[in-house]
């Protein structure tokens, strides 16, 4: 079965994808994924911006210089994201009696992810569709997340819904107590913006 099958299959079947897949693959296999995905995904970005004639006025060292850090980086930021990402929600996994390792837990977050960066990218190059289309993208993301968390922890749905929220409720709190015993931190984060 071929890549692209295989991202057809976990977008259209995850549940079933997803166990038949739990044991065939690890971090090398999920990295490998996610590479191919984040190269795709810059190319496309590039392209985009190539057909809009974003860099015409640019020197065309800069250009080159620009595509390739673009491909390179694109693959590396997404990576760091799926290792830390995968870590954090293993933790909050194993605290709500998760069974899973984190081998398979981030093979199997890479198999729908990396479609799912690809997809994101096509999107975004179309105009007034791009908004609307990302967030019901991200909410299939998160049900795919849901699906792929159960297979591999082998708990409920309760344990799973708990197992997304948690980390977003806990970065919240700490967000909300930094604001509140710093509140001129609102003003140097409101420049950055």
């Amino acid at each position: 079965m071929g890549i692209f099958d295989l991202w057809r299959d976990v977008l259209t079947k995850p549940a079933k994808t997803f166990k038949r897949m739990k044991n065939k693959g690890g971090l090398r296999e999920g990295a490998k994924y996610l590479v191919v995905a984040g190269v795709i995904a810059a190319m496309l970005e590039l392209g985009f911006a190539v057909l809009q004639g974003t860099w015409v006025a640019e020197p065309l060292g800069l250009v080159v210089i620009a595509v390739l850090l673009a491909l390179i980086f694109s693959p590396i930021l997404v990576l760091l994201w799926w290792l830390i990402f995968s870590g954090i929600l293993l933790l909050f996994a194993k605290l709500l009696g998760g069974k899973g390792k984190y081998a398979t837990q981030s093979w199997l977050i890479a198999l729908y992810s990396a479609p799912v960066l690809v997809i994101g990218a096509v999107l975004g190059l179309i105009p007034f569709v791009s908004s609307i289309a990302d967030k019901l993208l991200w909410a299939y993301g998160v049900v795919l997340l849901g699906i792929a968390l159960r297979e591999t922890h082998g708990y409920n749905n309760v344990r799973t819904v708990l197992t997304l929220l948690l980390p977003f409720l806990l970065a919240t709190a700490i967000a909300v107590i930094v604001i509140l015993m710093f509140p001129n931190s609102l003003n140097w984060l409101s420049a950055l913006l």
